[in-house]
């Protein structure tokens, strides 16, 4: 019987010591060990690793913004039924909108360092922040599908380029949504992405830079192309043009339309724009100003070229192709296969594929993994959940969201209706609430000794906020997603202002809420995060800070495997002197 006991438990500790060689590597740099709030992806981004100067901040506008996924949303509103000219007056008034929000958003990371997932936990409560999290992460995820779609289409034009026989396989599948070429390029896709994913994000500056040199040249590549051979701006920008008869009734609306869809598009960015601002390492003034001006020229840009583009194309082509990977294939049809036609458009999607891995890295994979980590700290880490949201974006079908533009544009509508009060939650706590001080170390304390910790994890206020925003917005996009295209009514125009009631109910409604009910720790914390005091609740010595330059270095394999850690544990001074002696070198 003993001997079944010692095997029995003989068994148990090997599986035990099996699991944990999955769990996240602990911190070498730190006195600190993982637990359900921290991990090294959580905890404030050290001074090591804060890198970026103002100069990467222009970069990565230039990448994100310039970039495919607005060329699309702005040439889509050309096959939405717009004119050239309201489909650029739509995208001039959401780019400046967005700059203000990425100051008002990002600023914490760059005074405190910390994620989304981290300040989110001063407005929604520990355990509530859950939902702030998914709201940020369940875009995240569709958008990987879709920017992985992309990115397999122009994996697959490239190959056309090699192989007729490749540029003329038709093999629908999907009910016609999806070429099985298309779906082999997005496997050799994922096959680029996963390689490139592997290295940490402070190291991707460069790539980005590359990236959207490559882009920049194949765009105004297309933009000479197609107005020389259209001999002007095409046929959406001549006096004839009317709407089409689906928003022939209500004009003015199609642009409050299309210009919110741009901020459906690109307010995921702003929501998390803290989780990359944390790597700088100037502070917040220079970073900021770089993004206020970076961000609406970049993206305008962009969005101008490609309505002009699509424009232009549809004179020389005879059909609008919003999506620039289709109008690449239809130009090396239009002149035959040529040698000369091949090679531009080898060319052109070669870096088009490469645009796609590294936006798809900034905007998705990585910021939706950086906050993907709370779920599960001691499991998932930034690179794993990198992985999980490219695994999940296979599945979700990007290709029948891509279909025609009316369910595109619709589509990216209905986010901002979610990231509206998200965003305005968050800017009202930090700045008007709060005030920008922070208390560092209680944002991961899992317990109610934290000022964060509300009732039972969460915060009703944010909560409540939230719904009220959403409520008028809700109705309209119900009715709209159900009939895409359909007529309009007082509800549908209402929801397609969603992101900006919504921001503005949030703000309102969260400030109103905190001056009936204050929440605790009101007036406690720093303006600021100094790495050189911060001691985080599982640290092993409460008498050492668990970052900066008195850290020590420990053993991560130990850690993880010997010792269960708590903040009860390091309680007493026996308890912490106890535990230095395991883990010192």
């Amino acid at each position: 019987m003993g001997s079944i006991n010692r095997d029995g438990a003989g068994n148990q500790s090997r599986f035990r010591r099996y699991i944990k060689k999955f769990e996240v590597a602990q911190s070498k740099n730190g006195t600190y060990a993982n637990d359900q709030y921290t991990n090294p992806d959580l905890v404030p981004m050290d001074k090591t690793r804060r890198t970026w100067g103002w100069q990467a901040y222009v970069t990565y506008w230039m990448t994100s913004g310039f970039a495919i996924y607005n060329y699309s949303t702005g040439s889509a509103l050309i096959g939405f039924g717009l004119s050239g000219p309201q489909a650029i007056g739509a995208s001039i008034f959401s780019p400046v909108v967005l700059a203000f929000l990425c100051v008002l958003c990002g600023w914490v990371g760059c005074t405190h360092h910390i994620t989304y997932t981290a300040a989110s936990r001063m407005a929604w409560g520990m355990r509530g922040t859950y939902f702030a999290v998914a709201i940020r992460v369940m875009p995240g995820l569709i958008w990987d599908g879709i920017e992985a779609f992309w990115g397999g289409q122009a994996i697959s034009t490239c190959i056309g380029t090699w192989s007729l026989t490749w540029a003329n396989w038709h093999y629908p599948l999907a009910d016609g949504t999806l070429e099985l070429r298309d779906l082999i390029g997005f496997f050799l896709y994922y096959i680029v992405f996963l390689v490139t994913m592997w290295f940490p994000p402070e190291k991707l500056y460069r790539p980005f830079l590359v990236s959207c040199i490559g882009f920049c040249i194949t765009v105004f590549g297309l933009l000479i192309w197609s107005v020389h051979a259209a001999g002007g701006a095409g046929y959406y920008f001549s006096k004839d043009y009317t709407p089409d008869l689906t928003l022939g009734d209500s004009v003015p609306w199609a642009v409050v339309y299309g210009a919110t869809a741009v901020l459906g598009n690109m307010a995921v960015i702003t929501l998390g724009q803290s989780d990359w601002c944390r790597f700088s390492a100037t502070g917040a003034r220079a970073p900021m100003l770089a993004q206020f001006f970076a961000c609406p020229t970049f993206t305008f840009i962009i969005c101008t070229l490609g309505i002009i583009i699509t424009s232009a194309a549809s004179n020389v082509l005879g059909e609008a192709y919003w999506q620039p990977y289709l109008l690449l294939r239809e130009i090396q049809a239009h002149y035959n296969n040529s040698a000369r036609s091949r090679a531009a458009v080898f060319f052109a999607s070669a870096t088009c594929a490469y645009a796609q891995v590294c936006v798809n890295i900034i905007l998705n994979s990585v910021a939706s993994a950086m906050d993907l980590t709370s779920y599960a700290p001691k499991w998932i880490n930034i690179r794993r959940g990198a992985y999980l949201i490219a695994a999940v974006g296979l599945a979700v079908n990007p290709w029948q969201i891509t279909t025609t533009a009316a369910t595109f544009i619709t589509v990216l509508n209905g986010f901002g209706i979610f990231y509206g009060p998200c965003s305005g939650i968050l800017v009202a706590d930090y700045w008007i609430v709060r005030k920008k001080l922070i208390k560092m170390d209680d944002l991961y304390r899992g317990n109610s000794d934290s000022i964060y910790w509300y009732y039972k994890g969460f915060n009703w206020r944010a909560f409540a906020a939230f719904c009220i925003a959403i409520a008028p917005a809700m109705p309209g996009y119900i009715m709209g997603a159900s009939n895409i295209g359909g007529g309009l009514n007082a509800w549908i125009k209402l929801s397609r202002l969603g992101f900006l009631t919504g921001f503005f109910i949030s703000v309102l409604m969260y400030w109103l809420m905190n001056l009936v009910s204050p929440p605790p720790g009101l007036g406690e914390g720093t303006n600021h995060h100094d790495e050189d005091t911060l001691v985080l609740p599982s640290g092993y010595r409460q008498d050492r800070p668990s970052q900066g330059k008195y850290s020590i270095i420990i053993d991560g394999e130990d850690v993880a495997e010997d010792v269960a850690v708590s903040s009860d544990v390091f309680a007493s001074e026996k308890g912490a002197e106890a535990n230095m002696k395991a883990y010192a070198v």
